[in-house]
Formats: C-alpha cells, sequence, structure tokens
C-alpha cells in the first residue's frame, strides 16, 4: 500500500457514480473533511455494502462482518474506545502476536501505527462499514462498561459482607 488509491475513481471506472457527482462529493469532502465514501453514502449515491465490496477488491483486503459470535472481548480490551471512535476500527480478534482490526479506512497509516504501538501486537486490517464498526463499538464497550460496574458492585458487597 505504498500509494493511496483513490476510491472515487474505482467507483467511477465501475459506473457506480459519474465523474460529476465524484467532483460535488470531492467539493464537499474539502470543506467537511469527511471521507468520500461516507460522503456518498450520505448523499444515497452508494450503498455501504457496494463501498466495501470496492475497497475489498481494489485494496485486497478481506472485509468482515462484525457479529458478536467472532468478536472476542480480549481484542476490543486492547484498545481504548476513544481510539476506536477516533479512527473508526474495532479489534476483534487476537491470534498469537496478532490482532485483527476492522477498519472503515485500512489505508490510514497513521491510525495502524498508533493500534499497533497501543495493542503491541501486529495489526491485521479488515474492511468494514462505518455503521457496523460504530455498532459494535457501542455494543462491545458498553457491555464492557456495564460488566465492570456489576465486578465492582460485586467486590463492593464482598468487603461489606466481611466487615460484618
Amino acid at each position: 500500500m505504498s500509494q493511496k488509491v483513490r476510491i472515487g475513481d474505482k467507483l467511477v471506472e465501475s459506473g457506480y457514480i459519474s465523474n460529476e457527482q465524484l467532483e460535488r462529493a470531492l467539493s464537499l469532502q474539502r470543506g467537511t473533511g469527511k471521507r468520500i465514501g461516507e460522503i456518498l453514502i450520505e448523499q444515497g449515491l452508494i450503498s455501504a455494502e457496494t463501498l466495501t465490496s470496492v475497497l475489498t477488491d481494489l485494496l485486497n483486503i478481506e472485509s468482515v462482518l462484525l457479529t458478536p459470535s467472532i468478536i472476542d472481548p480480549r481484542a476490543t480490551s486492547l484498545i481504548p474506545e476513544n481510539i476506536c471512535k477516533r479512527y473508526t476500527i474495532f479489534p476483534f480478534k487476537i491470534e498469537n502476536n496478532n490482532l485483527s482490526v476492522a477498519m472503515a479506512d485500512p489505508q490510514d497509516r497513521v491510525a495502524m501505527q498508533d493500534i499497533r504501538r497501543i495493542s503491541g501486537k501486529n495489526i491485521i486490517p479488515y474492511i468494514s462499514s462505518i455503521g457496523e464498526i460504530n455498532q459494535a463499538i457501542d455494543s462491545s464497550y458498553s457491555n464492557a462498561d456495564l460488566s465492570k460496574a456489576i465486578n465492582e458492585y460485586v467486590q463492593t458487597k464482598k468487603k461489606v459482607l466481611m466487615m460484618k
């Protein structure tokens, strides 16, 4: 991935959008700083599934559907929620010294470096939609907070009972 691939050009080439639609989206992007794919989805010009499919083909990176059955809580515990939200990423599996991470933008080098530094693991990127990643973050990290609160409550109750 030495040169950043232009997803907009690939969407035009594949016939999903016109050059004019891409130019309008690029103008919006300059004003908002959002990713081009995100803008095209918001405008209803492509679906999240289309974007994921084109990125998968373009970058030769597998996509992942973040179902609860594949999410390893050990993986989510390695990366703080605020980092996941900042980069729109979601860590979902650990194998040996590898951390599998769903990413909306697997070409984001800064995100890859930060995730590697924070986790101490080799990063295996997967593509997933922004909506799916955000849903996984909200679900997993709110469950983690709930589990932490329950554990703290139980520990406090145990201490109180021991004092009696």
